[in-house]
């Protein structure tokens, strides 16, 4: 059994309810939405419909690697090991969203296809796009809720945020995802929200993202 340990940003204290926003690693992450979605699915169960989850995200959340050549397995990120982990426990979920990516081609097309093909099952929907930021993702989050109507909203943004190779404003990062989650849980108080700690990608970002993180 995983242990999930719930850390948030100091700023978020004051404006995001403590059942509902989790600042946590991938891993524990993933483990921290299942048991959100435990909870819902009892929920969902007297509906008479899946869970709706929506994740939300840049390249990490596609699931992009080693593109343009693709000779990983691609895995649609996240996702399928999520899915796998729900269905195995007899949740039913589907997975909303309407990102083009990878299958736009725009960095290459993957080759190697993880089992299940969640595009078999239409369940390859997310919120993934390359190079988005927390603040690209706030501007457009108002129309993404209205077409996707999520119960549960999975969150790994902020890496873009850092540019490359040079020393980052951590408190600006810090208040760009401070803002993201304080429009969400201030708008759509109804849903779940799920933020994981920045995904660290370089020698030279990683101080930078675990500061944030902090």
């Amino acid at each position: 059994r995983i242990r999930v340990s719930r850390r948030r940003l100091p700023k978020l204290r004051q404006i995001v309810p403590d059942r509902k926003t989790h600042f946590l690693s991938l891993a524990r992450s993933l483990a921290a939405a299942c048991a959100v979605l435990s909870w819902l699915a009892a929920v969902a169960a007297q509906a008479g419909s899946p869970i709706r989850i929506q994740c939300i995200g840049d390249s990490t959340t596609v699931g992009y690697t080693d593109n343009p050549s693709w000779s990983v397995e691609f895995d649609f990120g996240y996702r399928l090991g999520l899915y796998k982990r729900l269905v195995a426990a007899n949740y039913s979920i589907q997975y909303v969203g309407n990102s083009p990516e990878p299958w736009s081609g725009d960095y290459g097309r993957p080759r190697f296809i993880g089992s299940p093909d969640l595009r078999d099952l239409d369940q390859d929907h997310h919120r993934g796009y390359a190079w988005m930021t927390a603040d690209l993702v706030r501007s457009v989050i108002t129309d993404w809720m209205a077409a996707d109507n999520p119960d549960v909203i999975l969150v790994m943004i902020g890496r873009i945020d850092f540019p490359y190779g040079t020393t980052s404003n951590v408190k600006a990062v810090q208040n760009s995802l401070s803002n993201l989650v304080e429009k969400i849980v201030t708008e759509w108080p109804q849903v779940h929200l799920i933020v994981a700690e920045i995904t660290p990608f370089s020698s030279s970002n990683c101080r930078n993202a675990s500061a944030s993180n902090s």
